[in-house]
């Protein structure tokens, strides 16, 4: 168990562990990319990072489930995990709202919830839900 402490965008957080804090890049999603150092938000960014503060308030109990397909970090040194609030997959509800993307390390085998992630945002692209309507490149 860990407890949200913040929120970077809509596929990174950071979790407190004890006294330890980790930076946790939720596996099998991509979110739009907040702009930093001067560079502008991609489409759909700061929608997608609005409704993850929603789903986890700082200070929510999140469940950490690591994936044995899925390298443990990334190479910005990012625990890989699914994030869950009460039993909830939140990159699952954020597929479903259409604000995020199916997407995995090239370098690793595809994760697996990879393929239902996959059929919830081909849906939500069919549907032009949330960040498809305007967004064509969600996802990439």
């Amino acid at each position: 168990m860990a407890t949200l402490t913040y929120v970077f965008d809509g596929d990174t957080i950071e979790v407190s562990m004890g006294d330890k804090k980790e930076s946790v890049r939720f596996l099998g999603i991509d979110a739009p990319e907040m702009g930093h150092d001067g560079s502008r938000n991609e489409c759909g960014a700061y929608d997608a990072t609005q409704e993850l503060r929603s789903l986890i308030p700082r200070g929510t109990t999140v469940t950490l489930i690591a994936d044995p397909r899925s390298s443990d970090r990334d190479r910005f040194d990012r625990l890989l995990r699914y994030v869950e609030v009460d039993g909830h997959d939140v990159g699952q509800q954020l597929l479903e709202r259409g604000l995020v993307g199916a997407w995995y390390p090239k370098s690793d085998a595809k994760p697996q919830r990879f393929e239902s992630y996959k059929k919830l945002a081909d849906q939500a692209r069919s549907n032009k839900i949330g960040s498809w309507e305007r967004c064509p490149r969600l996802g990439r």
